[in-house]
């Protein structure tokens, strides 16, 4: 599969990381999760790795869960959420209002899927609000956050 989500949990209290493999189980450059503690969320792979995962490395001390899907299931865009999601956009350029209430790293990212590339939307620590440009779709959005934020 070139490229997809990711559903995971993970239930430990150390670092919990999930880390690309190519066919040769070589890191080809994805790491779609990194992260210290419980974790719970869903993120892509494979929108800007450098080979085709083939397979994952998952590590951390703690019982953990993966799911993984085709990309084209994932969500369109929705105006609210909380934590780490993936979804699928169509609009037209546009700029948005985008507000985060997380303590920590907040990251929005578009990948025009004609592009194979990432824009990094915002890249903020804690709180946040802003009117940031997105460029015409489809694409993929992937927002990274510990609380709940919007994209209106």
């Amino acid at each position: 599969m070139k490229s997809g989500i990711i559903i995971a949990t993970y239930r430990g209290s150390s670092e919990f990381s999930i880390e690309g493999l190519d066919s040769a189980n070589q890191q080809n450059g994805d790491l779609p999760v990194y992260h210290y503690g419980a974790y719970s969320g869903t993120t892509a792979f494979g929108l800007q790795s450098f080979t085709t995962t083939r397979a994952f490395r998952v590590t951390g001390t703690g019982a953990w869960s993966l799911t993984v899907k085709q990309m084209s299931r994932a969500p369109f865009l929705t105006k609210t959420g909380r934590g780490d999601h993936v979804y699928l956009s169509g609009a037209k350029a546009r700029n948005v209002r985008i507000t985060n209430r997380g303590e920590g790293y907040f990251g929005v990212f578009q990948t025009p899927l004609s592009q194979g590339y990432s824009n990094l939307v915002v890249n903020e620590i804690g709180p946040w609000t802003g009117i940031v440009p997105l460029v015409k779709g489809p694409s993929v959005i992937q927002v990274q956050s510990d609380g709940a934020w919007s994209i209106k």
